[in-house]
């Protein structure tokens, strides 16, 4: 009973609230149309700009106006016109001023081909001792490269080393590889091996470094990822 009537007057102290709320909205009269706030629409007054009246072109009154202006412009021309056949009335001096200047025109032209003329023959005269001088040189130097190429060539033909550019079964495939290596600048040789193959070589060389820059080169010329061997004596 306790609980019972503590929810009763709950529930009746909500409704009394919402009655209180909604009772005047319900009997309350409806606002007026004329009550309620109207849109306002204003329209600036036009400003007031100052008119200014041209008058009409006037056609000109006569054409003799016109003409006078023209004969005005040709007679301001005829002065310098007439100073200008005046400078030229003295045909001798005229020709005497072309005289002259195709004379110093010839004198500077002979004059340039005799400087030319001598600037070659010295340029021919020195050529001979230029190339003797040259000579002179290559062959004080030769005996020294003479014995580094003789000596390289003596340790590469005994070198033990030489890089496998590859094995072929029919010989021809093998002569053809070896043309077109000696083509591109590498010294080649060429062994039978077992098993009817025919090794192509490049080298020898005198040492195993030496092998691996020319498999390097090998690589980069003719595009073969050779392999470096010891040749057997």
């Amino acid at each position: 009973m306790k609980y019972g009537m503590r929810e009763r007057l709950s529930g009746a102290i909500i409704l009394l609230a919402l009655a209180v709320i909604f009772l005047p909205m319900l009997f309350d009269d409806p606002v007026s149309r004329d009550e309620r706030p109207q849109p306002m629409l204003s329209i600036e007054a036009p400003l007031d700009v100052e008119r200014v009246e041209v008058d009409d072109p006037q056609p000109p009154s006569r054409l003799d106006e016109t003409s006078r202006d023209v004969e005005g412009q040709q007679n301001a021309s005829a002065p310098a016109q007439s100073s200008m056949i005046s400078g030229n009335d003295d045909p001798e001096a005229s020709q005497e001023s072309s005289a002259a200047s195709e004379d110093a025109a010839s004198d500077s032209a002979g004059a340039t081909t005799v400087a030319s003329r001598e600037s070659t023959s010295a340029s021919e005269a020195a050529a001979p001792q230029n190339q003797a001088d040259t000579a002179g040189a290559e062959q004080s130097a030769d005996p020294i490269a003479e014995l580094a190429r003789a000596a390289e060539a003596k340790r590469a033909a005994s070198g033990d080393w030489s890089v496998q550019a590859g094995s072929f079964g029919e010989p021809g495939n093998a002569e053809r590889l070896a043309k077109k290596l000696e083509t591109q600048g590498f010294n080649v040789f060429s062994r039978p091996r077992g098993n009817d193959l025919t090794a192509v070589y490049v080298g020898p060389y005198a040492s195993a470094e030496d092998g691996e820059r020319a498999r390097s080169e090998l690589k980069a010329k003719a595009n073969l990822q050779g392999l470096v061997v010891r040749m057997s004596p």
